[in-house]
């Protein structure tokens, strides 16, 4: 009874971490299409899509392997080779995100001209790549916890992670009534979900 109440309730934390999600990003949108213009809603949202690719673009896919590799040690009692395999995920993850905030920070005015036809976005771009390198540590640390099987702690991180990004830049918004703000609120908000993570592994 207790291993279904267990399962049940791991089941429920995950659904809620998805939940949070495809609700905050609603409300989000919602929001930011009443508060802003057409044209600021559409960057906003090609801005967000440029954090995300390139997110996933500068982990490189290390993040499943991690994951796999953790777990196959950790099964076998190979906690030194976890804490050696932690240890370099670590250097990794701030070499990655140093990289891709210097790369985006390079090529922003590229970027600003090809999607956006204007270098007034330049810096929006340039705040992104802080955002960018807060995802590839995020992203990083986190795997490490599904490989150390914390299972519950990662979902229940992701609520919070899932709820802070989408509003912490509305809020920012609404005192300051400036778009500029949602992106600095998007910086902001990867940094806190960074140090979360970092600090749940240390």
């Amino acid at each position: 009874m207790n291993k279904k109440e267990t399962f049940g309730s791991g089941v429920a934390i995950q659904y809620a971490a998805v939940f949070s999600m495809f609700l905050s990003s609603t409300i989000f949108y919602f929001l930011i299409a009443h508060l802003l213009s057409t044209t600021l809603v559409g960057s906003i949202s090609l801005i967000y899509a440029i954090m995300s690719i390139s997110g996933v673009f500068f982990v490189l896919g290390f993040s499943q392997g991690l994951e796999h590799f953790i777990s196959y040690h950790l099964s076998r009692g190979n906690y030194k080779n976890v804490r050696a395999i932690i240890r370099r995920i670590s250097m990794l993850a701030i070499a990655s995100s140093i990289f891709a905030f210097f790369a985006l920070y390079l090529l922003s005015p590229i970027i600003a001209i090809k999607l956006f036809h204007s270098y007034f976005y330049v810096t929006f771009i340039r705040i992104i790549g802080i955002a960018v390198s807060a995802f590839v540590i995020r992203d990083l640390f986190s795997s490490i916890l599904l490989g150390l099987k914390h299972y519950r702690t990662y979902s229940l991180s992701y609520i919070f992670v899932n709820i802070f990004s989408y509003f912490f830049p509305i809020l920012l918004l609404l005192f300051s009534g400036k778009a500029m703000y949602v992106i600095i609120g998007m910086a902001i908000s990867g940094i806190i979900n960074a140090i979360l993570f970092i600090v749940l592994i240390y």
